[in-house]
């Protein structure tokens, strides 16, 4: 999906299927000087393309504030539970 910001492309996702119940959202990307350019390619990707999904998963927010409070502030189920792995030297 993407958006345009006059002639240019101002925003733009992309994602696949996970399973029958799941959609991933791979990539976000928008430009930052364009208020709500998130929000709207957030909401466009959904509107299109997610409709017969029961869950929307956004991937890794990289660290990006914007995105990791975006993804705070929508109303989400219980998602599973993360855990990290370090394999140790013998």
């Amino acid at each position: 999906a993407y958006n345009t910001v006059g002639n240019e492309i101002g925003a733009v996702s992309f994602g696949s299927p996970l399973n029958k119940d799941v959609f991933v959202t791979h990539v976000e990307k928008a430009l930052y000087d364009v208020t709500g350019a998130y929000a709207i390619i957030n909401r466009e990707m959904a509107r299109h393309f997610c409709s017969g999904y029961q869950y929307i998963h956004r991937e890794n927010d990289g660290d990006e504030e914007g995105l990791r409070e975006a993804k705070l502030a929508e109303k989400k189920e219980e998602g599973e539970k993360k855990f990290t792995a370090e394999l140790k030297e013998q």
